[in-house]
């Protein structure tokens, strides 16, 4: 699947940052997505700004795009869509990945690959 999330800036504002929270976490998921924007702020190269050059074929973007809107399975789509949306950033599923990689990133490598976690003083 390729996901291209088009707004105005990518991380300024709130709803650009949380678009650009949406473009990371389905990378992290493996997932090939790329942000257009009209304001490019951050470095990542992700991330196509008025002066970058556009890493794809814009044919390619127009044809996916009739194709969506064209296809008689357009609500089926927008359901599955919507269903993964709810699944994915559903606010209980992504506290629990916060909570998860917060843990993780505490560990401290175990001798035994017994599971432990840093103590702080």
């Amino acid at each position: 699947m390729k996901i291209l999330i088009v707004n105005t800036s990518d991380i300024q504002g709130g709803a650009a940052r949380a678009a650009y929270r949406l473009h990371r976490a389905l990378l992290n998921e493996g997932i090939n997505s790329h942000m257009l924007v009209q304001s490019k702020v951050s470095d990542d190269y992700t991330v196509t700004g008025p002066f970058g050059k556009i890493p794809f074929d814009t044919r390619d973007l127009a044809a996916g795009i009739d194709w969506v809107l064209d296809t008689p399975d357009y609500a089926f789509l927008c359901a599955n869509a919507r269903q993964k949306v709810l699944d994915c950033f559903d606010s209980h599923h992504v506290a629990n990945q916060r909570i998860f990689f917060t843990k993780k990133s505490f560990r401290k490598p175990a001798e035994d690959n017994k599971t432990e976690f840093a103590t702080f003083r």
